[in-house]
């Protein structure tokens, strides 16, 4: 038997979560406009939100999220001597200041987030660069970050030291996260605040094994342009055919659950049918 399913809306979501692997290092993943998304998550979350909303915390009116001095020394090793005409614009861009001259800095009123004290690294998400800070080299070293502007795929690894592991699913749902970067010292659970936290899922996978990761065989999920397939039913549970990690087909549950006990009720709901379950259900 065959069914189409309700959903919570009908619009497009861009929606970032993190994944925590068996090894606790932390993932970001990006389902473009479509999905999926594990039931529980917030929707259309956008990576800088994620990273730098969710993340940072405030001391004497200094915002700042540290990352450890391994992750900010091969930040720093990557960026760029900056040009005025190329850095003006502040917007989405990792930056080094010369640590001594901190106060300097701090007294222009930057809209920036410190990233790690003893290298003097910096977020700045936006705004503008006074030309003083960088004719009296008080700021060092910059370049933008394209893995939260641009489609992940557009990115090649190995010229960004973003220190998480990166997904994405740029528009097909039915299709496995492709794996965008792995991180010489990556983030790990540890690191994240509760809010980020509350936006993250484990799942029983390790990222550094794994280029293709197919989420809804291992977590309860939904999507949104899913709305226009066909959808097996069994059990008043929705299943649709997806392609796994490995090009497989996949029978997979895609449903949305509404509050925190349906949400819970999903763990006792099978994630997959069987090929043989498909086709009784089919007659």
């Amino acid at each position: 038997m065959k069914t189409s399913k309700e959903y919570p809306a009908t619009h497009s979501m861009s929606t970032a979560w993190f994944v925590i692997d068996e090894e606790d290092n932390v993932a970001l993943f990006e389902g473009a406009d479509n999905g999926p998304v594990p039931n529980g998550l917030r929707e259309e979350r956008f990576i800088d939100e994620l990273i730098f909303r969710d993340g940072v915390q405030e001391v004497n009116g200094e915002k700042f999220i540290d990352f450890s001095e391994e992750q900010a020394s091969y930040w720093v090793e990557n960026l760029l001597d900056p040009n005025f005409s190329d850095w003006k614009s502040c917007w989405d861009i990792i930056l080094q200041i010369d640590p001594d001259r901190k106060d300097v800095y701090l007294s222009y009123k930057p809209d920036s987030i410190r990233l790690n004290a003893k290298y003097g690294l910096y977020y700045s998400g936006n705004g503008y660069l006074p030309k003083i800070l960088l004719e009296e080299k008080i700021v060092l070293k910059a370049t933008y970050c394209p893995y939260w502007n641009e489609p992940l795929s557009n990115i090649e690894v190995q010229n960004h030291s973003c220190p998480f592991f990166l997904y994405e699913n740029e528009w097909n749902f039915r299709f496995p996260f492709v794996r965008a970067n792995i991180p010489l010292y990556p983030v790990k659970a540890s690191q994240l605040s509760l809010k980020q936290l509350k936006q993250s899922v484990r799942l029983p996978i390790k990222f550094n094994e794994r280029e293709k990761i197919q989420v809804m065989p291992l977590y309860p999920c939904y999507s949104y342009c899913s709305e226009y397939e066909n959808h097996i039913l069994k059990g008043g549970y929705p299943y649709v055919e997806v392609f796994g990690s490995l090009g497989e087909p996949v029978y997979a549950l895609d449903y949305y659950a509404d509050g925190e006990e349906n949400i819970k009720a999903l763990k006792n709901i099978p994630l997959t049918l069987s090929l043989k379950e498909v086709d009784n259900l089919k007659k």
